[in-house]
């Protein structure tokens, strides 16, 4: 199973994955937490809700804010998403030690903490 059967690319599923863990999140979180420049960001928003996969709304707390979710559509495209990169993981782990995997992980949070200006290196 693969997200391309489900007309989700790679950067779609991540987002959709995402927001399945953080209902409701501002653009800007979700920015920071997948590493991905504004205009990436907001061209794979326009493309996730033209499909109808997520809406964007004022804040109920702060209107100027805007937060993300799911739709209906988009959880179920979310979950499949989710158990398409778990399965991908555990197949990588299979090649990989539990050392090696931590140092990529490591390498991964630098490149998103590099990408987030004052970001930690929280691994």
């Amino acid at each position: 199973i693969s997200t391309r059967e489900h007309g989700l690319g790679a950067s779609e599923a991540m987002v959709l994955a995402y927001l399945l863990r953080q209902p409701g999140c501002a653009p800007v979180v979700a920015r920071h937490a997948l590493g991905l420049h504004r205009s990436t960001l907001s061209s794979l928003l326009d493309r996730l809700e033209g499909k109808g996969l997520i809406r964007r709304a004022p804040s109920s707390f702060d209107g100027r804010r805007l937060e993300i979710d799911l739709t209906s559509a988009g959880a179920l495209a979310a979950g499949i998403a989710e158990q398409v990169i778990r399965e991908v993981e555990e197949e990588l782990a299979g090649y990989t030690s539990p050392t090696e995997r931590r140092g990529a992980e490591a390498v991964f949070a630098a490149c998103i903490a590099m990408t987030n200006p004052g970001g930690s290196l929280e691994f």
